[in-house]
């Protein structure tokens, strides 16, 4: 009984690339997270207002917003693709999605949450 080889299949850039942009993503996501506390309190040092606080983490969030996107986008096109690994591509496709929906709530819920408690 001889083992199987595995499959060598074409590498698939479109889903390399996807999965790259979407690890960059998660990165920067869990930085932010990091960041969220720590900001704040080296503002508060130095004086920045929190209006200005406010528009960091709205640049960070567009940012991720972008790169989730392009992740996302990636990895459709590299499902698209006939030949290499499809599992990359759906990975990229699923962690941009989601980076995408998580992005739009952290840009769009603070601001009503903020609303919300001035009422």
């Amino acid at each position: 009984m001889s083992a199987q080889q595995p499959v060598d299949r074409p590498r698939n850039p479109f889903a390399t690339a996807g999965l790259v942009v979407a690890g960059i993503g998660v990165l920067i996501q869990i930085g932010l997270s990091a960041g969220s506390v720590l900001l704040p309190l080296a503002a508060r040092g130095s004086g920045t207002s929190l209006a200005q606080l406010a528009i960091v983490f709205a640049v960070i969030g567009v940012l991720l917003l972008i790169l989730s996107a392009v992740a996302a986008a990636l990895g459709l096109v590299g499902l698209q693709v006939r030949r290499g690994h499809r599992a990359a591509a759906g990975a990229a496709t699923g962690i941009g999605a989601v980076g995408v929906i998580t992005s739009l709530a952290n840009l769009v819920v603070p601001p009503l949450l903020g609303a919300l408690v001035q009422l």
